[in-house]
């Protein structure tokens, strides 16, 4: 139960996190540029990015502590299949790299907002965009690791139990597989 949960948390903290990173890159920023000159853009782009940093804190701690805690159920470091671990790298490097974002090119750009210097502030969102572009592929990269990943492990170790169930001439075998301590259904 308790994995369940976790999961659930670890995936929508990433919907969070790496859905917002693709509207904002994708999105946003291609509408923005058609429709607003400058200045109103660049104050567009603080109150946006002041808000989503907002989710981004929480996804980030979601996801850190989600995702070591389900690394420890799966007996720590040591022992997780590496599409996991370089799914944590993966998350550890777009942490450090939103850190450096937000408490510098942010907050740099925040304040030349503020001042009106709108070619300063434009450069700082340069910046930010070209980091968020970089953490946005990190993100697809990581998400795409974990379900390619999850097909590669084999499961010699794990404790499989079959269920045969007869209905209407139907034969549908479940299996339940018990995967490093985090269970799945498969239906064969």
């Amino acid at each position: 139960m308790i994995a369940g949960l976790l999961k659930l948390v670890h995936i929508l903290a990433v919907v969070i996190w790496v859905g917002g990173m693709f509207f904002a890159y994708m999105v946003l920023r291609c509408a923005a540029a058609e429709a607003l000159p400058p200045p109103e853009r660049l104050r567009l782009w603080d109150k946006v990015l002041a808000r989503f940093f907002n989710w981004v804190w929480l996804a980030v701690i979601m996801l850190l502590a989600s995702g070591f805690y389900m690394i420890d159920l799966l007996g720590g470091f040591a022992r997780i299949p590496f599409y996991i671990l370089l799914m944590a790298l993966l998350g550890i490097v777009m942490t450090v790299i939103f850190l450096y974002v937000f408490f510098v090119c942010f907050k740099r750009f925040s304040r030349q907002v503020e001042a009106q210097d709108w070619r300063k502030s434009g450069t700082f969102l340069v910046a930010i965009r070209k980091l968020v572009g970089l953490n946005l592929v990190f993100g697809l990269f990581a998400i795409g690791c974990v379900k390619l990943g999850e097909g590669w492990v084999t499961h010699d170790k794990n404790v499989i139990v079959h269920f045969l169930k007869d209905e209407s001439a139907f034969k549908i075998r479940y299996y339940f597989v018990v995967s490093e301590g985090l269970p799945f259904f498969k239906l064969v």
